[in-house]
């Protein structure tokens, strides 16, 4: 949860209270709309993950790799495709896509990208490169999918352990 989603947990129970206290109507139907996005806020980050899929695919720009084994070289440019895939029957909206990319410096390491919509039953491909700053083999990495909902009150993330193949 959010902070915005805690704020708005302290201000239905204010509501609630002071409602119960005055016995006014509207600040009793004020409260029921408070919870109620607060309910739809943390259902629908958890339904918007959960028919998504993460696929990585790594183009070395070198053919001359032989052994799976080979990883790139030291400032040799890589692209990073991920496929994002909706196997839902609705569409998804505002994904963001938070990739750990193990070939680029430590402090440049974390990529973030926005997914305004992905289409029901449909793909979404995209692309970036990356600058290898060591050689050699690299450990697979984490690629983790957030979304934050109507109002941004409940932030889910799912995580999805990719090889960098």
């Amino acid at each position: 949860m959010t902070k915005a989603g805690f704020g708005f947990v302290v201000a239905g129970g204010f509501v609630y209270l002071v409602a119960s206290q005055t016995q006014i109507g509207w600040l009793y139907l004020l409260d029921a709309i408070i919870w109620a996005l607060l309910v739809l806020s943390a259902i629908l980050p958890w339904y918007s993950l959960k028919s998504l899929q993460v696929e990585r695919q790594v183009i070395l720009p070198t053919p001359g790799h032989q052994s799976p084994l080979d990883g790139p070289l030291e400032d040799e440019t890589i692209e990073v495709k991920l496929k994002v895939t909706n196997r839902g029957r609705l569409a998804r909206h505002f994904i963001r896509v938070l990739e750990d990319c193990p070939f680029e410096q430590p402090e440049k390491r974390h990529q973030a990208f926005l997914l305004t919509t992905v289409k029901p039953r449909s793909k979404t491909i995209f692309s970036y490169t990356a600058t290898g700053y060591r050689r050699g083999y690299y450990a697979s990495a984490t690629t983790t999918l957030q979304s934050s909902g109507l109002l941004g009150l409940v932030m889910r993330r799912r995580t999805f352990p990719l090889p960098l193949n």
